[in-house]
């Protein structure tokens, strides 16, 4: 008897006796009953404490190691003798017949059905026995349960994704050619984001879903489609990054002049923001006037690029177009503005060489390049870096917004020890410079009232 358990029963007896002190308890029979009540209270607390749903005898992990290694003997032998529920979960909420699909065994996934399994049980996620067989590509599960129990097609995950939705997300084009031969329906969306298997391929970057989809004049539409924000899939490749995907679907006829009718983001901005040169590049060569387009902001490629700190994606916008570069938002916010708010020290350098008079600008808001730097408490050498080579390019320390929001202001609201010293030692007076909620114009003693 292990400690704990050797003081639980210290207390039960205890909780025991005072009970039958005060004649609660009228008989020996109800004594012994409530003290294996308790008892097994304890136990079952210490079992969620460790994540376990119920306890689990030792048959039980013997049951599923069988099944991991494929030892169809041992798992039968072991099921005749197995007395627990068969839909009993891990901390994973996998029953033992979740996890003989997810390893594909077919014979024992056949002899724990045969037992008494229910099919239908899903796991914690939703998930049934066919979305994790077509998650994990196992061809004879699929096909079983395909042949036997198609209606397990339809239901849904908790993210609102059906089998199809999970073998398309793992590359699993042969799972998806047997669905379509069963009939399954694979232009169905998933519930919340309303994406369809090809925007799924997309995300992970799988060619071979994005052919196979091509190939069949009855599923190809799917190319074209939009998802809720009205994204293409197109819009996926680029965001993440798959080449070889974004050739193909262009080679296919889908548009590349894709946005999104959300933030307005084409697929320039989306690569320029994430970063990708080469599929940047791409993008330029085929639609080069999509550097000209901005978003629902009004923010153009270069802020994007600005954001994401790649210098040379800067500059290859730049080969194509700098003019559009020298653009501001409608509030007056330039991309020597953006590479300052995210610490880019390198970008705001080559923003500086090519583009002067950027740095110099302010806000409608009265912000100047300084307060950029400390808006955030983060990469504080960084920021040191670039505040440091401010001041070599005439950056006034003492600044006032329009709001009274100052550098010193900043750099102490956000924690930037490093910059607070560095005002200080270079404009004692910023310390004293206060916000202002008066409409006076700015000055070193206050501001007026908005930064909006």
């Amino acid at each position: 008897m292990n400690t704990d358990r050797g003081i639980s029963l210290i207390f039960a007896i205890t909780v025991v006796e005072c009970l039958l002190i005060v004649d609660y308890i009228p008989t020996v029979w109800s004594k012994f009953t409530i003290l294996r009540y308790i008892l097994l209270t304890e136990d079952n607390r210490a079992q969620r404490g460790n994540g376990e749903f119920t306890q689990k005898p030792v048959v039980d992990c013997e049951l599923r190691e069988s099944i991991s290694d494929g030892d169809y003997k041992k798992c039968c032998s072991l099921l005749a003798s197995h007395e627990q529920p068969l839909e009993q979960v891990n901390s994973q909420g996998f029953s033992i017949l979740h996890l003989s699909a997810k390893k594909d065994k077919i014979m024992i996934f056949k002899a724990i059905l045969e037992k008494g399994a229910n099919i239908n049980t899903p796991t914690k996620d939703e998930h049934t026995v066919l979305h994790i067989a077509a998650h994990h590509g196992c061809y004879s599960i699929c096909e079983f349960i395909l042949e036997n129990y198609v209606h397990l097609f339809s239901c849904k995950d908790r993210q609102g994704m059906n089998p199809a939705h999970c073998a398309a997300l793992e590359r699993h084009v042969h799972i998806l050619k047997l669905m379509l031969k069963f009939d399954c329906d694979l232009t169905e969306n998933t519930e919340r984001y309303k994406e369809n298997i090809v925007h799924l391929a997309c995300i992970t970057g799988s060619l071979d879903v994005c052919k196979f989809v091509a190939s069949d004049k009855n599923i190809s539409g799917l190319l074209h489609s939009k998802n809720r924000e009205c994204w293409s899939s197109i819009q996926c490749a680029c965001k993440n990054g798959h080449l070889g995907v974004l050739k193909f679907l262009c080679e296919n006829g889908v548009d590349l002049k894709n946005k999104s009718n959300k933030t307005g983001k084409n697929c320039l901005h989306t690569v320029c923001e994430k970063g990708y040169y080469k599929i940047c590049e791409y993008i330029l060569e085929k639609e080069p006037n999509l550097i000209k387009e901005v978003d629902n902001i009004e923010q153009h490629a270069g802020h994007y690029a600005a954001k994401i700190g790649h210098t040379d994606t800067l500059q290859l916008l730049i080969n194509n177009n700098r003019d559009v570069l020298l653009r501001a938002t409608p509030d007056n916010i330039n991309m020597f503005h953006v590479a300052c708010r995210h610490a880019w020290y390198d970008m705001c350098v080559s923003i500086d060489k090519e583009f002067p008079s950027l740095v110099s600008e302010i806000t409608e808001k009265g912000w100047n390049a300084g307060l950029f730097v400390t808006e955030r408490g983060d990469a504080e050498e960084e920021r040191v870096k670039i505040l440091k080579f401010l001041v070599q390019r005439n950056l006034d320390l003492c600044h006032v917004s329009r709001s009274g929001k100052s550098i010193y202001y900043n750099a102490k609201k956000n924690g930037l020890s490093s910059i607070v010293k560095y005002v200080l030692l270079k404009c004692p007076e910023a310390e004293n410079i206060k916000r202002s909620i008066s409409s006076a114009a700015p000055t070193k003693a206050q501001g007026n009232t908005s930064d909006t």
